[in-house]
C-alpha cells in the first residue's frame, strides 16, 4: 500500500454580491468555476513548490 500524504489547498474567494444568495448563485456558476480551475491549473508550479517542500502534511493559503 502506498504511503499517502494530505495536501489540502485552502482558496479564499470574494465576490460582490446584495445577499448571501446572490454570493453562492455567482460562486457556483459555471463560468466562476472555470475561472477558479484556470487559476489553479496557471498556479500549477507554484502550488507543486510548496507540496514539494512540506514533510508534513501540506497547507497551502
Amino acid at each position: 500500500m502506498d504511503d499517502k500524504k494530505l495536501y489540502k489547498l485552502d482558496l479564499s474567494i470574494a465576490v460582490e454580491a446584495s445577499s448571501a444568495k446572490e454570493a453562492f448563485d455567482i460562486l457556483v456558476t459555471d463560468e466562476t468555476l472555470k475561472h477558479v480551475r484556470e487559476l489553479i491549473i496557471q498556479s500549477k508550479d507554484n502550488i507543486k513548490e510548496m507540496f514539494e517542500k512540506e514533510d508534513n502534511p501540506a497547507v497551502i493559503n
